[in-house]
């Protein structure tokens, strides 16, 4: 699979709404407007897949997040069917991101050094919660969470393979 053809995982279905194959969509992140104009989407039962390619008929925002309707969903039964699912777009189908901005797909597995030079792992998942994306760094058994912003975040280099943060090895 090229860079490009690569899937990020962008949300998850999280109920059906109404009676017409609409369902709900958590965003992974803070801009799910742009993503009203993917015309295919692929569905998985964990993020692991296996995925498969859903056409979508109808894209638009509600609330944080999104409703979509996908062709071949036509009730509430098959709504419901694919709540739970995780939701992913091909790359190249996603809108460029602006130079401090990234997707969660290209932090993960990002190592993870503080001003110091300490290394305090990798960074093994991302969580929303609310305020900021949170970063799960795990360094064998251990598991910090720290907040993706400016005061702790200096430096995302995913070319190089990591991030430079103001965060202590005993924190």
């Amino acid at each position: 699979m090229t860079e490009d053809s690569r899937l990020l995982i962008l949300g998850r279905v999280s109920a059906a709404y109404g009676v017409k194959g609409w369902v709900k969509a958590q965003a992974f992140g803070d801009d799910a407007a742009h993503w009203r104009d993917i015309p295919e989407w692929h569905l998985a039962p964990t993020e692991n897949g296996p995925w498969r390619q859903q056409e979508t008929e109808e894209c638009k925002e509600h609330g944080e997040g999104l409703l979509i309707r996908f062709a071949g969903v036509t009730d509430r039964s098959k709504a419901e069917t694919l709540k739970g699912c995780w939701l992913a777009a091909p790359r190249h189908a996603l809108p460029p991101t602006a130079a401090d901005e990234f997707y969660w797909a290209d932090l993960i597995g990002l190592d993870v050094m503080n001003d110091k030079g300490e290394n305090l792992g990798r960074v093994a998942g991302c969580i929303a919660s609310g305020a900021q994306t949170v970063l799960r760094v795990r360094d064998g058994e251990t598991e910090r969470l720290l907040p993706f912003v400016a005061a702790i975040v200096h430096e995302v280099d995913p070319v190089a393979g990591r991030m430079r943060v103001n965060w202590g090895v005993g924190w």
